[in-house]
């Protein structure tokens, strides 16, 4: 009888240790101040969504007025001497409008390490090294730190935080377009 207690105790304790080693967390999120995220975001989307070298169909017909619309998440910032590292997810969208629709384009998601720096009392973006196998960083090393990677990887699979404001509202908007406005494919 006591062999079949102690038995039964240890295949309960394995047990247990089992579902706390499959429930217990991992490291969380990088913590990023929310008065620093409030100032940065939209820094570091106005720098996306203004590049010149975005292409996209319809940037190939100037008399859509096309658009870019970026999503933006900030995972982490860290300091680099004198200017700060951002380890960001983007993602951005081409937009028009084209009678009540919006007209969707092309439109790419990228990891990058963005440098900002500090120049009379607010931040602009100095440059911007975009992360991955086809940027020289397959694991995504010198984008971000450990726990930053995994946030990043998070993101990846599972989506943005509810949080962030996706490019599709943000077009709609700008083009004077109600919330349900149809969205019609480029292509």
């Amino acid at each position: 009888m006591r062999g079949r207690v102690l038995g039964a105790v240890g295949a309960g304790a394995v047990a247990i240790a089992t579902v706390t080693i499959l429930v217990w967390p991992g490291p969380g999120a990088p913590q990023v101040e929310p008065r620093l995220r409030a100032e940065l975001t939209p820094v570091i989307r106005q720098h996306l969504e203004t590049r010149d070298d975005h292409g996209g169909a319809l940037a190939e017909r100037p008399e859509s007025k096309s658009r870019w619309f970026c999503q933006v998440h900030l995972i982490e910032t860290r300091r680099g001497g004198p200017e700060l590292l951002a380890g960001i997810a983007a993602h951005c969208s081409e937009y028009a409008r084209r009678g009540s629709a919006l007209l969707q384009g092309t439109g790419f998601s990228v990891p990058a390490l963005i440098t900002l720096r500090s120049r009379d009392g607010s931040y602009e973006v100095t440059e911007m090294r975009e992360g991955g196998k086809l940027n020289g960083d397959p694991d995504y090393r010198r984008t971000f730190t450990k726990v930053g990677k995994a946030e990043f990887l998070r993101i990846e699979q599972h989506g943005y935080p509810e949080t962030a404001e996706r490019p599709l509202d943000r077009a709609r908007r700008a083009y004077g377009l109600p919330p349900n406005a149809p969205v019609q494919d480029a292509f």
